[in-house]
Protein backbone atom coordinates (compact mmCIF):
# COMPACT_ATOMS: atom_id res chain seq x y z
CA UNK A 1 0.00 0.00 0.00
CA UNK A 2 1.51 3.10 -0.90
CA UNK A 3 0.61 6.41 1.04
CA UNK A 4 0.69 9.85 0.10
CA UNK A 5 2.06 12.56 1.44
CA UNK A 6 0.31 15.33 -0.46
CA UNK A 7 -2.42 14.90 -3.72
CA UNK A 8 0.75 16.76 -5.82
CA UNK A 9 2.45 13.34 -4.67
CA UNK A 10 -0.52 11.08 -6.15
CA UNK A 11 -0.48 10.40 -9.75
CA UNK A 12 -2.66 11.53 -12.34
CA UNK A 13 -3.97 8.68 -13.28
CA UNK A 14 -4.82 5.86 -10.48
CA UNK A 15 -5.45 2.26 -10.49
CA UNK A 16 -7.81 0.57 -7.82
CA UNK A 17 -4.99 -0.32 -5.38
CA UNK A 18 -4.47 3.52 -5.19
CA UNK A 19 -8.34 4.18 -4.98
CA UNK A 20 -8.56 1.54 -2.02
CA UNK A 21 -5.65 3.71 -0.30
CA UNK A 22 -7.03 7.47 -0.87
CA UNK A 23 -10.73 6.69 0.01
CA UNK A 24 -9.93 3.38 2.91
CA UNK A 25 -12.00 1.57 1.03
CA UNK A 26 -11.10 -2.18 -0.06
CA UNK A 27 -10.39 -3.55 -3.42
CA UNK A 28 -13.69 -5.47 -3.98
CA UNK A 29 -16.03 -2.37 -3.24
CA UNK A 30 -13.07 -0.25 -5.51
CA UNK A 31 -14.05 -2.18 -8.40
CA UNK A 32 -17.63 -2.54 -7.83
CA UNK A 33 -17.75 1.40 -7.46
CA UNK A 34 -16.12 1.45 -11.02
CA UNK A 35 -18.21 -0.75 -12.59
CA UNK A 36 -21.24 0.59 -11.40
CA UNK A 37 -19.79 4.63 -12.33
CA UNK A 38 -19.70 5.50 -8.83
CA UNK A 39 -15.98 6.22 -9.43
CA UNK A 40 -15.47 7.61 -13.01
CA UNK A 41 -13.34 4.87 -14.41
CA UNK A 42 -11.99 2.99 -17.58
CA UNK A 43 -11.12 -0.58 -17.95
CA UNK A 44 -8.07 -1.14 -19.84
CA UNK A 45 -6.93 -4.92 -20.37
CA UNK A 46 -8.68 -5.69 -17.31
CA UNK A 47 -7.11 -3.11 -15.13
CA UNK A 48 -9.08 0.31 -14.08
CA UNK A 49 -7.77 3.52 -14.66
CA UNK A 50 -9.04 6.50 -12.74
CA UNK A 51 -8.50 10.40 -13.51
CA UNK A 52 -6.68 11.66 -10.09
CA UNK A 53 -9.27 14.78 -11.34
CA UNK A 54 -12.08 12.86 -11.03
CA UNK A 55 -11.92 11.40 -8.44
CA UNK A 56 -11.19 14.33 -6.51
CA UNK A 57 -14.79 15.59 -7.77
CA UNK A 58 -17.11 13.00 -7.24
CA UNK A 59 -15.30 11.89 -3.80
CA UNK A 60 -14.34 15.72 -2.53
CA UNK A 61 -16.39 15.41 0.87
CA UNK A 62 -13.84 12.97 1.63
CA UNK A 63 -10.79 14.89 1.39
CA UNK A 64 -9.76 18.03 3.61
CA UNK A 65 -8.98 19.59 0.25
CA UNK A 66 -11.77 21.56 -2.24
CA UNK A 67 -12.40 19.24 -5.85
CA UNK A 68 -10.01 21.19 -7.60
CA UNK A 69 -7.54 21.87 -5.47
CA UNK A 70 -4.03 20.32 -4.68
CA UNK A 71 -2.14 21.17 -1.67
CA UNK A 72 1.57 22.75 -1.78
Amino acid sequence: MKLYKSWNDVPLILRTEDVVTLLGINRTIAVKWCKAGIIPATKKGGIWFIQKADLMKEFSHAFDIPAGRETA
